[in-house]
């Protein structure tokens, strides 16, 4: 059975899991190499216990915090962190692949850097994952926003 839904914080080698899932796509997208792949990112406006139906294809990922921001369901989009909120909870994203020559980014995406903990080492990146903006990205990125498996150091 294939992997439809993942508890990312309770990975252990998200780095493997990540490439895996990656190489999984490389028949059904007709492409040859692992760099011919990128991600296609969806945040659905469901918890985890929502989501009723998998997805035709990729992988829904859950238990992941938003540093620095919030996301705004009703908006689908970015949004200021409310007061004294430093973690947000998000909610379900959907993860599948494209290939790179298909991928167009429409309107205004920020890739937030999805690290393990909030000590933002280079062994703790996993992954980026693009969202939906409607301010300029480098907002984002001069607040430091990111998410994070676990809020623990």
């Amino acid at each position: 059975h294939p992997v439809t839904s993942c508890y990312i914080p309770g990975v252990h080698t998200h780095k493997f899991v990540w490439t895996f899932y990656s190489r999984a796509l490389l028949p059904s997208r007709g492409a040859g190499a692992l760099d011919d792949v990128v991600n296609s990112t969806e945040v659905l406006r469901q918890e985890r216990e929502e989501v009723r139906k998998q997805p035709d294809e990729g992988v829904h990922l859950y238990g992941l915090f938003i540093e620095g921001c919030r996301w705004d369901k009703m908006g689908n989009k970015l949004a200021d962190s409310e007061p004294k909120v430093l973690f947000a909870p998000m909610p379900v994203v959907l993860v599948s692949g494209q290939l790179a020559s298909d991928a167009t980014k429409g309107g205004q995406i920020y890739s937030a850097p999805c690290y393990k903990n909030p000590k933002r080492t280079a062994l703790n990146f996993i992954f980026a994952l693009d969202l939906r903006t409607e301010d300029p990205p480098s907002k984002w990125t001069l607040r430091g926003c990111c998410l994070l498996t676990s809020k623990d150091v």
